[in-house]
């Protein structure tokens, strides 16, 4: 806080003390009673100033409070993304695998077509090739021949639908591939979760019996008297529960 004297004790200080005095009360003022009399204001302001400090404080710490609440839900919520981003990358991984063989394939098939193509115009050319050098003309009433090049395109439009419906095929595997991998991974998941919790549940029933049996040692007494016909212990009934199987 400051330490520069109020203004309105100057003020007060030019007015004359008879005007806060009532008529009855006129005694002799000292300097310090004066100040006294003049301090309370001061007082009230410095009173007021405290409060806001306080509340203000309150207001950082309740602030504060709000940031951190909001730092640890933030947090969480990234771990988990980041848990997400990890899974997804492994499918990711795979999915680029069966695409990188799915277009070996592809590749593959557009060879073999190229290939079939030049072994058809091949044996196009040697059939003419045959026939301009026949000698043998024969002259017959038949209906116009067909139009090679027709024919050839006619052919071209097969070969090209053919192979217009192997690739929408495989993208059809490759998407329905996609699909089957990423439900296993998600009941892969589902069923580590429940092996998790029954490992949980086996951990503390565990616990549990051994913390029976512990007591069941401390009451029993260091020297137990001798007794010619010890009493049979009967059989435990507890069952040991099985694990269930974890899938890879």
């Amino acid at each position: 806080m400051s330490t520069s004297p109020c203004p309105c004790v100057h003020l007060s200080l030019r007015v004359p003390i008879s005007a806060h005095i009532p008529m009855s009360l006129h005694v002799p003022v000292s300097p310090v009673s004066m100040r006294i009399l003049v301090s309370p204001p001061q007082i009230l302001e410095s009173t007021v100033e405290n409060a806001r400090t306080v509340l203000q404080i309150d207001n950082a710490r309740l602030a504060a409070d709000d940031f951190r609440v909001k730092f640890e839900a933030e947090l969480a919520i990234r771990l988990s993304v980041d848990s997400d981003i990890a899974g997804l990358r492994k499918v990711l991984d795979d999915t680029n695998m069966t695409r990188l063989q799915l277009e070996g394939d592809i590749e593959a098939l557009r060879e073999e077509l190229i290939l079939l193509r030049k072994d058809h115009d091949q044996e196009v050319q040697d059939l003419r090739a045959q026939a301009s050098q026949s000698a043998l003309t024969v002259e017959v009433d038949a209906p116009r021949s067909q139009d090679l090049g027709k024919v050839l395109g006619e052919l071209r439009a097969q070969y090209d639908a053919l192979a217009q419906k192997n690739l929408e095929d495989l993208e059809k595997q490759w998407g329905q591939q996609i699909t089957e991998t990423t439900l296993e991974v998600t009941q892969s998941t589902k069923d580590l979760d429940t092996a998790r919790g029954t490992v949980g549940a086996l951990r503390r029933s565990l616990q549990t019996l051994e913390i029976d049996l512990e007591a069941l040692r401390n009451q029993v007494p260091s020297n137990p008297p001798k007794n010619p016909n010890p009493p049979k212990i009967p059989q435990s009934t507890v069952s040991h529960p099985q694990l269930p199987p974890q899938k890879n």
